[in-house]
């Protein structure tokens, strides 16, 4: 039993099809609210950059707002194309 549950775990893993969305990566980060706490990392799963996030947008006292509307220009533009899991967005 177990080992088919780390042969689905492994499979998922694996698996390259999209899961999460470009369109909500975009609002979440130009939005300004959530993009200034990396709302848009966190949803594509890069966890210890949206932590860096919300700490230089603390340390610059709101000047970190730069960070999200070049994300989301990444993102606009496929530049930024993937989750942290490797698989593209949708």
């Amino acid at each position: 039993e177990t080992a088919s549950l780390v042969t689905l775990i492994g499979s998922y893993l694996e698996h390259k099809e999209a899961v999460k969305s470009r369109k909500i990566a975009i609002a979440l980060a130009l939005f300004p609210l959530t993009g200034l706490f990396g709302a848009h990392r966190w949803y594509l799963g890069y966890k210890k950059i949206a932590t860096f996030q919300i700490i230089v947008t603390a340390l610059t006292f709101g000047a970190g707002i730069l960070w999200p509307i070049i994300d989301g220009v990444l993102l606009l533009t496929g530049n930024l194309y993937q989750d942290k899991q490797g698989r593209p967005l949708k």
